[in-house]
């Protein structure tokens, strides 16, 4: 009986599909359970408190039942007296008496000190308290508070987990952590600089691309979802851009943040500028922009893969990129293919079907505390010891060599050319990884690093640039893709 009402409780939380509840109600049950059994005393104790608790909750519903009435009948009929000038005894015209008084003990009252229902009598000798043992209150208090914990964190905002065969899920963080060149400014700062100085459209396009979202796509990791801003608009992973009049051919752009077109218009990315340079040289080319921020050469060539598996093999492939490499390299030095790392919200398992141990560990507000003050405590740990600049440009070199190759023989099987360029950065001279990378570059990757060198302003920030700058690349880009699609009528 003790436990009977824990169990319908439970039972009525498990209807309404709250599993959390119920692993609540069903602890409870077990602890109050197993405290009757060690001790008699603590059953009556239970006894006592289910008592109060029962008597409490008759208190709480009569009060509010009194305080309904009170509202909906005793103030209207109350007010209605007052209005009508009559009293609410008599029914009479007048003033509501006032000669009621609270009763006060006089000297002729009785004395009922004796009742076995009095408390107890000031100067006498005090009651005797009874309850559990120590070890059954120490039992009833973990208990209590396992209950409690897992109450008041259930209470708590929780993230929406996705089940697993759900393809979203959302991106937390920086998409492109540790990023030589890249600081860690708002919207708002980065285009305050030179190169976006002057624009109505500079934050407004730094601020979409923060505030971006990502599918959950196998071996990808990732994807842009769908978006239609002012700035940036994305459907099924690829970014709307200009497209010329008349365009027979066609030319995918892969890369990352710098490729997608941080900071530029839809129409004014590279591979916007690529397709207007084409349509002025006389032969137009359609330039489909497929690049992913944060995206590495590793995952760019799984993405052709996907893409070719799907689509009509275009005429040309152009990877444009190299930084996020390194940064991948930086983070975690490794021969293995490598991207940036990040977190993702993702359930392990199917909705619906975590474990109760799980439910409780997700909602504990003492798991949740520990979690921020491990979290706080690791983030203002001080950072491990650098790596060796040569080693990690060794690693780069190799694990980046190997997206490019592979994307190369994924494009062979198809007939389509790719060609690689190493993307237009700031920092080429300053980061000594960076530099060594790019000594290093293997000889049909074309290197940009130094097209923008005559014109600096042109950078955001290390790595990304304004829509001159994106102008710039293009046209560099364009001045070595002899023998392809891009190649200028005539020439």
């Amino acid at each position: 009986m003790r436990t009977l009402g824990l169990a319908i409780v439970a039972l009525w939380f498990a209807s309404r599909g709250s599993w959390v509840l119920v692993a609540i109600a069903v602890t409870a049950a077990v602890v109050f359970a197993v405290a009757s059994a060690l001790s008699a005393n603590a059953a009556r104790f239970l006894d006592e408190a289910a008592r109060k608790v029962g008597v409490g909750a008759v208190e709480v519903i009569a009060t509010v039942g009194v305080g309904i009435v009170d509202v909906l009948v005793a103030l209207p009929g109350r007010f209605l007296s007052i209005v009508r000038r009559r009293s609410p005894l008599t029914g009479a015209v007048g003033t509501p008496s006032s000669t009621w008084r609270t009763r006060t003990s006089g000297p002729n009252d009785r004395d009922r000190s004796d009742r076995p229902w009095a408390p107890d009598v000031p100067g006498g000798r005090a009651a005797r308290r009874s309850g559990p043992p120590r070890l059954s209150r120490l039992f009833l208090g973990l208990g209590g508070l396992l209950v409690l914990d897992a109450l008041a964190g259930s209470l708590l905002p929780q993230p929406e987990v996705p089940s697993w065969v759900q393809p979203v899920a959302r991106v937390q963080g920086d998409v492109e952590p540790g990023v030589a060149g890249v600081p860690d400014a708002s919207a708002a700062t980065r285009a305050s600089g030179v190169a976006l100085a002057g624009t109505s459209w500079g934050e407004t396009c730094l601020s979409e691309a923060d505030g971006l979202e990502y599918d959950y796509v196998q071996f990808l990791v990732r994807r842009v979802r769908s978006t239609d801003g002012d700035c940036i608009d994305v459907a099924n992973g690829e970014r709307s851009g200009f497209t010329p009049d008349g365009a027979t051919k066609e030319v995918w752009l892969l890369g990352g943040s710098a490729a997608f077109g941080e900071g530029q218009r839809d129409g004014h990315t590279i591979a916007s500028e690529l397709a207007r340079a084409s349509e002025a040289a006389g032969s137009p080319v359609r330039v489909r922009n497929f690049a992913v921020p944060g995206f590495t050469s590793y995952q760019e060539a799984l993405l052709l893969e996907q893409q070719l598996a799907v689509l009509p093999a275009p005429d040309l492939v152009v990877l444009y990129d190299g930084v996020n490499d390194i940064a991948a390299q930086v983070a975690g030095p490794t021969d293995q293919a490598t991207w940036l790392p990040f977190v993702l919200w993702r359930s392990s398992t199917p909705g619906g079907t975590r474990s109760l141990w799980t439910r409780w560990h997700d909602s504990s507000l003492v798991v949740q505390g520990w979690d921020w003050l491990v979290g706080g405590s690791a983030q203002a740990s001080p950072a491990g010891e650098a790596p060796d600049p040569a080693e990690v440009a060794q690693l780069t070199i190799g694990t980046y060599e190997r997206g490019v190759r592979l994307a190369q023989r994924v494009g062979a099987e198809r007939g389509v050319p790719v060609l690689a360029f190493f993307q237009a950065t700031k920092v080429a001279t300053d980061d000594e990884v960076t530099r060594r990378v790019i000594a290093q570059l293997p000889d049909d990757v074309v290197d940009l690093s130094g097209a923008l060198d005559d014109a600096p302003s042109t950078f955001i920030d290390g790595v990304h640039t304004n829509e001159e700058g994106s102008r710039r690349v293009a046209a560099a880009l364009a001045a070595q893709a002899r023998g392809t699609v891009l190649e200028p009528a005539g020439s």
